[in-house]
């Protein structure tokens, strides 16, 4: 494949998988492992277009995700995970378990990202400008994925992203999410999930399978990007065993409520069997 994936492996245990969303990188996550650490194995990604991980020319398509998921499970011997993801990071690990059943323990969703959850949200009017005139569309985000965004437009956009008990923290300044926004190939990156939305809608036709594994939805109640309402709309397919809104967070619910998020993550974990027989995938 010859792309460059960065990581970050903390803790010894059980093993949990970190995916963040777009537009951030496996920092988002850092609080919530220091807490998870001293029972765990923890593994932040960072997803191909983010971060220190290769950003390949046109983005990254959900196709490939899954791939380099696949392979770094398999080289890092992280048998039988807890997937956990937030917005895309969701996505990726509801089609991951659906391309290798059995390959994960459970599933920790966080604001799921599909095309109705994200139409229903402050970024509808990208979704609709495509469906409505996809030409047009493609090469406005061509041309503008060689934009970088200039660091001064990080905290309004980080802002919205935000519940109150963000905004409060004030984590619009947080310095790890200002330089994500800011660097190279960040909108690239960022349009080319609208480019690849298709992978995504398809989760909205989601009917949970049999040996589905176990799913904790967690989302944050002042979410705008993508609304609580849309996500509890999801939630009758994905029928998660636990599911929880995070009063006062946002988009960002690990950063913004990192106790809460690590607190749920444990008890949910807990309240799994004694580890499966693993399935080779």
């Amino acid at each position: 494949m010859g792309e460059k994936v960065a990581f970050v492996r903390a803790g010894e245990g059980p093993p949990l998988v970190f995916l963040h969303n777009g537009g951030t990188s496996h920092s988002i996550w850092l609080p919530v492992i220091e807490q998870l650490r001293s029972e765990f194995t923890c593994v932040a990604i960072d997803l191909l277009g983010y971060g220190a991980s290769s950003h390949p020319e046109g983005g990254a398509t959900m196709d490939l995700h899954v791939e380099v998921l696949a392979q770094l499970l398999r080289q890092l011997s992280l048998r039988d995970p807890v997937l956990i993801g937030n917005c895309m990071g969701s996505a990726i690990s509801l089609t991951f378990t659906a391309r290798h059943p059995g390959a994960a323990r459970a599933l920790v969703l966080v604001n799921p990202l599909t095309r109705r959850t994200l139409s229903a949200g402050r970024l509808a009017p990208f979704v609709k400008f495509r469906a409505a005139l996809p030409g047009a569309a493609a090469r406005v985000y061509g041309a503008a994925s060689k934009l970088r965004l200039p660091s001064w437009t990080a905290r309004p956009v980080l802002a919205t992203q935000l519940g109150k008990s963000g905004r409060r923290q004030g984590l619009q300044a947080h310095a790890p999410l200002v330089a994500c926004h800011a660097s190279n190939g960040q909108l690239g990156s960022l349009l080319s999930v609208l480019d690849d939305l298709d992978a995504y809608g398809s989760l909205d036709d989601f009917e949970r399978p049999e040996g589905h594994p176990p799913t904790l939805l967690l989302w944050g109640e002042e979410n705008q990007v993508l609304p609580p309402r849309a996500i509890e709309r999801l939630a009758r397919a994905l029928k998660p065993e636990v599911k929880a809104g995070i009063p006062g967070a946002g988009h960002l619910v690990m950063l913004e409520e990192p106790s809460l998020v690590a607190a749920s993550i444990r008890r949910f974990v807990g309240s799994l069997t004694a580890p499966r027989e693993v399935v080779a995938s």
